[in-house]
């Protein structure tokens, strides 16, 4: 998550999780497959996961030519994460580079909430709200909760549907 700075909350992944998924993604047939499966999780087959001790996890480095040398890092820093002394609060939400969509309506933010609770159960809900929402309505919600608003549409409406199921549970059990 971009806005996330906070290590402690970043989920760990697992080398056999990264298999499973790059497995996926070797086995796809279509290159709309493979890169929702690129995009949804961030990996791709590599020749190295062929080899059983190969733990993807604990051997990937950093790469100092390109985090340090070539200034990316640095750069990633101050244009991505929105941290430097010139942007206010410096926390990563309020990126420089990055300009907040117009603020919809209410009558759409209240159409995207509709959305949300119509299709969190149906088979691909992400999809489908991505479809029926504006990104800027989607961005807005996400805003209004506090979510991660950095990412595509499907992104954002896959945060919103999980914030959804979590305030529906609470509600749920008083």
């Amino acid at each position: 998550m971009i806005e996330n700075l906070d290590m402690s909350s970043w989920p760990m992944r697992t080398s056999q999780e990264h298999r499973a998924h790059a497995n996926k993604w070797r086995l796809a047939k279509s290159s709309d497959e493979w890169e929702h499966i690129a995009k949804t999780h961030g990996v791709r087959f590599s020749e190295l996961l062929r080899l059983p001790y190969w733990d993807v996890i604990w051997f990937t480095i950093l790469d100092s030519m390109h985090a340090h040398f070539l200034h990316a890092l640095p750069q990633h820093i101050r244009y991505i994460w929105g941290i430097s002394p010139t942007a206010s609060a410096g926390d990563g939400n309020n990126s420089p580079t990055v300009k907040p969509p117009l603020k919809p309506s209410s009558a759409e933010l209240c159409k995207g909430l509709k959305a949300l609770l119509k299709e969190r159960s149906s088979d691909r809900p992400a999809e489908i709200v991505s479809r029926s929402c504006t990104r800027p309505v989607l961005w807005h919600l996400c805003c209004e909760f506090n979510l991660r608003r950095a990412g595509t549409s499907v992104m954002l409406a896959r945060a919103l549907l999980e914030w959804v199921s979590y305030a529906l549970i609470f509600v749920l059990i008083g």
